[in-house]
Parts: C-alpha cells; sequence; structure tokens
C-alpha cells in the first residue's frame, strides 16, 4: 500500500495527527496507520476525515477518542469551511464537537455535561474515565520504568481495562501552581503504546483532579506539555455529577 497524497498533519505543537482525506477501506485503515507513524516519527496518531450529509466526521485508526486530533480537525474544517465555528461528529464522542477558531488557537467544550468520577487505586493512581478514553493518573510517578509495554499491560490488567477502546498512564511533575505531564496512551485496536508529545484529553484528566481538590464550581487551569505548548481547561460545574469541560490550545499545521 503507497502513501496516500492526501494527507495533512496537524497537532497542538506536538502529538500530530496525519489526516487522510482519502477514502480508505476499513479493513485497509491499521495498515495505513503503521506506515504513516513508520515513515514519519512526527506522526503519533492517524485520523480518516470523511464528509456525508449529516456533515462531517473524524475516525481514529482504532475508533477510540482523542483530543489533540479533534481540536486539530476542527481547526482544519474552520479552514476549509472559512468560518470560525464548525461542528462534527468524531469516534469515540457520544454528541457532536463544537470547535471555535481564533487565528491559531481552537477553543471546544471538549466534554459537555459530562458525568465524572474519580477512584484512586491501591497504587495510588487516579482513574478518570471519559468517553472514549480512560486516563490513570499518577500523581507521585517513581520516575520511568524499564518496560514501559509491560507496565502498562500489568495496569491495564489490574484495572480491567483490557475492553476500553483506548487507556493512558499520565505521570505528572508539579512545582507550586504549575503542572507538567508525561503521557503514555496504549490503543487497543491499533496495538501501539506512544509516549505522546502533548495529550489534550490527558490534560482535562489531571485538571479535572485540581478541579475536584479545589471544590470551585467555575475553575481554570493551565496544564504544561511535553512539546512545551500549554493546554488550557476550564471546568464549570452543572450539577452535583456533571460538568462541563472546555479546553483552548494552539494548532500547528506542518508542511
Amino acid at each position: 500500500m503507497t502513501t496516500h497524497q492526501k494527507t495533512i498533519l496537524a497537532g497542538p505543537g506536538g502529538n500530530y495527527t496525519a489526516f487522510v482525506l482519502d477514502d480508505v477501506r476499513t479493513e485497509d485503515r491499521l495498515t495505513l496507520d503503521q506506515q504513516l507513524r513508520r515513515d514519519d516519527p512526527r506522526i503519533e496518531q492517524t485520523c480518516f476525515v470523511s464528509k456525508a450529509d449529516k456533515g462531517w466526521h473524524g475516525e481514529m485508526a482504532g475508533s477510540e477518542f482523542s483530543g489533540a486530533p479533534a481540536l486539530s480537525l476542527g481547526y482544519l474544517i474552520s479552514t476549509w469551511e472559512k468560518c470560525d465555528s464548525v461542528e462534527f461528529s468524531f469516534s469515540g464522542a457520544p454528541q457532536p464537537i463544537s470547535v471555535t477558531r481564533n487565528d491559531d488557537t481552537v477553543s471546544s467544550t471538549l466534554f459537555p455535561n459530562v458525568l465524572y468520577k474519580t477512584k484512586e487505586s491501591d497504587e495510588g493512581l487516579i482513574c478518570i474515565e471519559f468517553p472514549g478514553i480512560t486516563y490513570l493518573v499518577d500523581c507521585q510517578p517513581h520516575g520511568k520504568q524499564h518496560d514501559m509495554a509491560s507496565y502498562m499491560r500489568n495496569l491495564i490488567a489490574r484495572h480491567r481495562l483490557q475492553n476500553n477502546p483506548a487507556v493512558g498512564l499520565i505521570q505528572l511533575e508539579k512545582r507550586g501552581q504549575d503542572i507538567t505531564i508525561d503521557p503514555w496512551v496504549w490503543v487497543k485496536n491499533v496495538g501501539s503504546l506512544i509516549n505522546e508529545t502533548a495529550c489534550i484529553s490527558g490534560a482535562t484528566a489531571v485538571g479535572l483532579i485540581e478541579y475536584e481538590w479545589r471544590g470551585q464550581p467555575d475553575f481554570t487551569i493551565q496544564i504544561g506539555q511535553p512539546c512545551g505548548t500549554p493546554t488550557t481547561v476550564r471546568y464549570i460545574k452543572k450539577t452535583d455529577a456533571t460538568i462541563d469541560i472546555q479546553v483552548s490550545s494552539k494548532i500547528v499545521i506542518l508542511e
């Protein structure tokens, strides 16, 4: 299989997604994803873009949800449609995603009125389940594991997350009010484990822990990504069990 010509690379200054605009058969998508990531190490995942009567749709290679590709696709669609606000469907998301663009920055309520709960495990990890992806947040990381693949397999088994479409491990570092993250993401259907250079939805999981700790009904936090681009997240309480999670980030298009 040859690399398709209609491919655009975009991401939040890191964690670049290859957006494939050609029509690719479902059974060929995993092979193309592997080829794209092998040929260009900047690519960390692949999203297949289509437009039908119902509008634009983004489908990740593993049918999971991923925040960086969702925001980046919103940026791309807004440039194609020549408008500031767009709405589209995305794999793993239970409702359409709305994105607003202001120059090179996009904002979106990625998780509107989401039912949330945080659960701490015996090993001190905090588990947060979002639609399409689950995160294990390590607030007191003990350094890099010698075999991260085995470590992740064991974590996923212990937390019984084998059937989840994607699982991320977020190791964070906190210095005063500054928080930076080191994300690892496993995608079931792709079989990939990537130490991502940015993780938008992972940043929202980390910020959610701070939101609960602060106890403020309207709370905004900035999370530092490995690539250096910050992610701004706002949490707005809707009910005792639900919140809106709004995200803003710069988006870069690679030539």
